[in-house]
């Protein structure tokens, strides 16, 4: 399985548990620790998986970055 999609605003890299939403609407978020910064907006961005273990190569870097899918609610109230 392959999905290609972009980040969606402002890329910053990856800080231990870092939670990535692709424009397509789905959430990862980075599974180990590893830490690098890298700023662009809107970058490419792919997950592929291998096995039982999704990856997430995100255009400008130069490794990819292991992931698991994330359940995220969004919401937004209006008024007061």
């Amino acid at each position: 399985m392959t999905i290609t999609s972009h980040i969606s605003g402002p890329f910053c890299g990856w800080s231990g548990d870092t939670l990535f939403r692709l424009e397509n609407g789905q959430y990862w978020q980075q599974s180990r620790y590893a830490y690098r910064y890298h700023y662009a907006y809107r970058p490419g961005a792919t997950v592929r998986q291998v096995s039982h273990s999704f990856f997430l190569q995100v255009d400008g870097m130069g490794e990819e970055l292991e992931v698991v899918p994330a359940n995220v609610l969004e919401s937004r109230i209006d008024g007061e």
